[in-house]
């Protein structure tokens, strides 16, 4: 539940202890569990708090289909470069695959699946597929979720090259096969054989080649259904020959091996959707050539690293539901915040706090900071601000050195008497079905509020997203839009997963932004969707839901205010 000012200050303290306990040790980021960088800016907000200089080593978690691969290494490497760390090492300390879909066979005894022969086979292609594409992207170690069975999604997703006897799974084999094979070598490009196929190029500690090759399957162009997958049904066997003048040692997918031997200078070969392995041949040109893993160490830029800042809101504020920004009424009184200066070093430390943007009152002079000493200081927010995004950026002086920013983005919101209700928001005719179960969309008179009743059939994947359309988009000058929420629930029974969808087209066209908003356990509960730092005139409809844990579930939604900058605008309607 953390922020991005939170998160940033406890990594920079972190990696100060870290370095202390051994300066050589290498520290990585929180992974990064984000689907897409075009949808959620937390990344980047954490690190415009100059967080590239408190690790070493930048990972992620990947989930994605092999096909988008190549763009979202592209997107994090981009990020990096905006923030300085352009050439910084990237592991992805997470990978895995929902290809196989929803496992089919029942465990007796248990509420959890498991998969079958045919999805373990979906998983065993997988295996070493992405591998091979993560490290030819520059990913310097890729760590393939998980070793030991493990189930989500109610029993219906199962993980993990183990099955629960013990066994080996056939993904456990291709891992193996795969690190037998190419442990201990260094990629050299990518070869052209042949449309359809994919080919990658690895030298040996010997000076000998492997040459890692597949047949593209639907695993590698498509996105397979999340419920029932792809089956590795056909084997999409494509023929290809390179030039050679002795045998070579062709290894399968499960390590089995066997002598191929060349005609008239060539060797011809058969690729399937499933990996193999060949050890021996002749040089292979390549049409890609490497690219680089990334060098190990944090961005240098002079800072004084032990001087860290972070910033405690007072109750006046409420944190966005994307936890990268503060909200605060227009009508707020007190409009407070603490700061605390910590020094992490053994030496004494002399300087000045400034900050840049929205100015607050109660900014000290000098501060002297003993060694691993803290300092509290009040600030009030200026009480003028008027409606809007405003951002204040914490800097400062200390020894002579600059110390690392702090961002604390704020959004001042105008008072709810003159935040106008979306029009037609509260008509049930405006809201269009959009669920996996039987729904039904009606005015409940005792809770003035738009009820949705769903009701899921058995074994489906549960999800209930409401859709209302904005044919010319979010007026101008639109913050964002606030929304109360009530379901039946308990406690216990949260969803899984609570969105709204920001769509820039109608249906599922377009591009989707992703916003997670805190659900209610039976309660009302507000929640406050922050559009400035999308483009509010572009979104023609957003969806309002949840992916329920019951067969049948109810919710209630009333008051969709908007937020404008400045006075709200139009008068109220239901």
């Amino acid at each position: 539940d953390g922020t991005t000012w939170e998160f940033a200050a406890a990594a920079k303290a972190a990696f100060l202890g870290f370095k202390a306990g051994d300066p050589g040790i290498p520290v990585v980021n929180g992974g990064f569990a984000v689907n897409s960088l075009a949808v959620n800016a937390f990344p980047d907000d954490i690190l415009r708090n100059d967080l590239a200089e408190y690790f070493d080593i930048f990972n992620i978690h990947i989930y994605d289909q092999l096909r988008d691969y190549p763009a979202i290494v592209a997107d994090w490497r981009r990020l990096l470069a905006q923030h300085g760390a352009a050439d910084m090492r990237l592991w992805v300390t997470e990978n895995g695959t929902y290809a196989e879909g929803c496992a089919a066979e029942a465990l007796p005894g248990s509420s959890n699946r498991v998969q079958s022969p045919e999805q373990e086979m979906v998983w065993a292609e997988f295996v070493p597929k992405s591998q091979i594409l993560l490290r030819s992207l520059g990913a310097a170690r890729t760590f393939t979720f998980v070793l030991p069975p493990m189930n989500e999604k109610h029993g219906r997703k199962e993980w993990g090259m183990i099955r629960r006897d013990g066994s080996a799974r056939p993904a456990f084999a291709a891992f193996a096969t795969l690190t037998d094979q190419l442990a201990a070598a260094q990629f050299l490009g990518e070869p052209d054989l042949g449309s359809g196929i994919r080919a990658f190029l690895f030298r040996q500690p010997d000076g000998s080649q492997t040459l890692a090759f597949w047949s593209e399957s639907e695993l590698d162009r498509t996105a397979p259904d999340p419920v029932g997958g792809i089956r590795p049904v056909h084997e999409f066997r494509r023929t290809f020959a390179i030039p050679a003048s002795c045998s070579a040692v062709l290894t399968d997918l499960f390590g089995m091996s066997e002598t191929v031997s060349p005609e008239d200078g060539r060797l011809s070969l058969t690729a399937t959707r499933f990996p193999a392995y060949l050890s021996g041949g002749s040089d292979i040109p390549v049409r890609t050539p490497p690219v680089g893993t990334g060098a190990v160490g944090a961005r240098m830029s002079g800072l004084d690293k032990s001087v860290v800042l972070s910033v405690v809101p007072s109750e006046e504020f409420t944190v966005g539901v994307r936890k990268n920004l503060l909200l605060l009424s227009a009508g707020a009184k007190e409009r407070k915040v603490k700061l605390r200066v910590a020094n992490f070093s053994e030496e004494n430390k002399r300087g000045v706090v400034a900050v840049e943007g929205a100015v607050p009152s109660g900014l000290p002079g000098a501060i002297e900071l003993a060694p691993f000493e803290e300092k509290e200081f009040e600030l009030r927010l200026p009480a003028g601000l008027p409606a809007g995004r405003h951002e204040l950026v914490f800097g400062g002086l200390f020894n002579g050195r600059r110390i690392s920013r702090l961002v604390l983005p704020v959004v001042v919101s105008a008072p709810v008497a003159e935040t106008p209700l979306l029009p037609g928001s509260g008509d049930p005719v405006r809201w269009r079905k959009n669920s996996s179960g039987a729904m039904t969309i009606a005015w409940d008179e005792r809770e003035k509020a738009v009820r949705f009743d769903v009701e899921f059939p058995p074994d489906t994947d549960r999800w209930v997203y409401p859709e209302f359309m904005l044919p010319d988009g979010f007026p101008e000058g639109t913050l964002g839009f606030s929304f109360e929420i009530r379901t039946a629930q308990a406690a216990a029974e949260k969803p899984d997963i609570n969105l709204v969808m920001l769509v820039e087209g109608e249906g599922e066209a377009g591009k989707s932004h992703h916003v997670y908003y805190t659900p209610s356990c039976g309660e009302w509960r507000e929640n406050f969707i922050e559009l400035a730092s999308f483009s509010p005139g572009k979104i023609r409809q957003f969806r309002i839901g949840m992916n329920p844990r019951r067969g049948k579930v109810t919710f209630f939604l009333r008051n969709i205010r908007l937020h404008l900058a400045g006075k709200g605008g139009a008068c109220n309607k239901k």
